[in-house]
């Protein structure tokens, strides 16, 4: 189907019905296809149990008639609580003013941080493990993103004497690319601030670049390295978006391993233009040479064989 000029069209996989429900079985009451039995509140046969949306036994599947269900659940679990405390004799630990405002005060005071004390813990194993310098090339004008990004990059390279940045001010869209010690570019661009789901590829990323790296089959390096026309993939994604950071990761790898190929991210909220020039009605989309564009999760394998046609 062709659509016609500035027209959409849109194509919905219908998933099925089956009930991802095998992880519950022998511990609730399932119906002989697995869906979850509730009652008119959405209680399970055991207490305390709550069950809502499509896996449950219903007529109806579809969103509003899942939220309802959500919303059910949720208050009948605000009801049960209450009873459970009482018959325990549970004492639950009441936070004083005094006490609140502190934590509100703490939170406020972070709230400018990227990165939590926490994800700086989860990281320092991986970046010990950084065998090289990588330079954080950032081209910058005077907009929101360019500001996020700066600010992004500032902290983001304190996590390891390894990291470092560079500040250059340009015309063009803001960018972050990575370059090796010697000042090699290493076919890596984000036209954004890696936050959300993206932040996992962005790691993954300078761990492939300049650390150990993720083990790869040897036929799956072959193929790269056989990749002998020059490409360029631009990935738009969304933050939000779970399936983006497998095909950005894939894109990654694929340029790391092979100069004739770049990998560029960019954040669709911040690139409308995008979505207009390339007609791009979901994400993770990834476009080959400014030409054929691809929409939905692909693993590396499948980058390969969409990048030798």
């Amino acid at each position: 189907y062709h659509a016609e000029a500035n027209n959409t069209f849109g194509i919905f996989v219908f998933a099925g019905y089956e009930p991802a429900t095998e992880i519950f079985k022998n511990q609730v009451e399932l119906n002989n296809y697995g869906n979850l039995i509730v009652d008119q509140n959405q209680k399970t046969n055991l207490d305390g149990v709550y069950g809502a949306g499509d896996v449950c036994v219903k007529e109806l599947r579809q969103v509003v008639t899942a939220v309802s269900d959500g919303a059910t659940a949720a208050t009948s679990l605000e009801k049960y609580i209450p009873n459970i405390v009482t018959a325990l004799k549970l004492s639950p630990k009441k936070i004083k003013i005094k006490e609140a405002v502190q934590i509100s005060k703490e939170t406020s005071e972070n709230d400018d941080s990227f990165i939590t004390p926490k994800i700086k813990q989860q990281l320092a194993p991986i970046f010990a493990k950084l065998e090289k310098q990588l330079i954080i090339k950032c081209s910058l004008d005077h907009s929101k993103l360019a500001g996020e990004i700066k600010s992004f990059i500032e902290e983001f390279t304190t996590l390891s004497d390894k990291l470092s940045y560079q500040f250059e001010e340009s015309n063009s869209s803001p960018a972050m690319r990575f370059y090796d010690e010697n000042n090699n570019y290493l076919n890596i661009s984000y036209h954004a601030v890696p936050g959300g789901h993206e932040f996992n590829s962005f790691v993954i990323a300078i761990y492939n670049a300049v650390g150990p790296k993720q083990p790869l089959d040897t036929q799956i390096i072959n193929e790269i390295k056989q990749i002998n026309k020059p490409t360029n993939i631009k990935v738009v994604v969304s933050l939000s978006c779970t399936m983006c950071p497998d095909v950005v990761m894939a894109s990654q790898r694929i340029a790391i391993e092979n100069n004739n190929v770049d990998a560029h991210v960019f954040d669709l909220a911040h690139f409308p233009e995008l979505k207009e020039q390339y007609q791009i009605m979901s994400v993770p989309c990834m476009i080959i040479n400014d030409q054929d564009v691809y929409f939905g999760k692909k693993d590396i394998q499948q980058v390969i064989e969409i990048i030798k046609k």
